[in-house]
């Protein structure tokens, strides 16, 4: 029998520590249908974070927390943390999983060089990748922030390309809402079509395996099933700075600390028996 699991994902950008209250107004914007809620850039020392935390246990997820981000699900999951000394590691939570009699590993990541970088960038994908190896024996599902940047870039350390080129070299496979991009938002003057400048989160997952997009409906297309929302942006814009008209007919959007700097990355994936 088929499994259907629906995933959200989204940078909370806590920047850190640097902002020590948590929107609870996101949970508004959290389908009770969701199996896993991946939250990044999640301060746990948060002032109202046990609240925070109560109020996703009483919709019954189970909470797991790396050192810096957050893993939420309604399964029960145990997990891995991996760490070491050097540098070039990604914010990482790895759970391995039981669905349906068969094992997952479900790994919640983000990307952190943020200095400019970027083959360090690269450098830390490639260390999630060797831990990977440890469990070449059954599927993942990956979702985070990859803080890539575009492919048509002068930049080639860490793109959509070098990604693409270290994920076939381990077969996986990268699926992205081909509508819209997840970060550096903007909207279109007089009206609320917001948008991204560039598409980082990404959900990844095992070619090959028993693991696949799931289209909603027998017509359905893959937009349908992977999508970013802009919804809680679009309803809270009055927390925000906004910039004058650019000569595109844009205004940028300056987000504050705390407040969701990202889409919201929705996914449904279907496992097979």
């Amino acid at each position: 029998m088929k499994k259907t699991i629906k995933i959200v994902e989204l940078n909370v950008n806590q920047r850190g520590r640097l902002s020590r209250y948590l929107n609870e107004k996101l949970l508004d914007y959290v389908d009770f249908r969701t199996d896993v809620l991946i939250l990044l850039e999640y301060n746990s020392l948060s002032v109202n974070a046990k609240a925070f935390e109560a109020k996703l246990a009483d919709k019954g997820f189970v909470v797991y927390k790396s050192n810096n981000g957050t893993i939420r699900s309604g399964y029960v999951f145990y997990s891995d943390n991996k760490s070491t000394s050097l540098d070039d590691i990604p914010e990482n939570l790895f759970l391995e999983v039981e669905i349906n009699k068969c094992k997952y590993l479900l790994v919640a990541v983000r990307i952190k060089e943020l200095s400019g970088q970027l083959i360090i960038r690269r450098k830390e994908m490639e260390r999630l990748l060797s831990w990977l190896l440890e469990y070449s024996d059954i599927p993942f599902i990956i979702c985070g922030d990859f803080n890539n940047l575009r492919t048509d870039t002068i930049e080639k350390e860490w793109n959509l390309e070098v990604l693409d080129k270290l994920l076939q070299m381990n077969d996986l496979l990268r699926c992205t809402p081909k509508k819209h991009n997840s970060w550096g938002v903007s909207k279109k003057a007089n009206s609320d079509e917001f948008d991204g400048y560039i598409a980082e989160d990404h959900l990844i997952i095992s070619k090959g395996k028993n693991i696949g997009i799931k289209p909603k409906e027998k017509d359905s297309t893959e937009e349908e099933c992977l999508e970013y929302s802009w919804d809680y942006l679009k309803n809270n814009i009055k927390e925000c700075e906004v910039d004058p008209v650019n000569k595109y007919g844009e205004q940028k959007i300056n987000v504050p600390i705390g407040f969701p700097d990202h889409a919201m990355l929705l996914a449904e994936i279907e496992l097979d028996d």
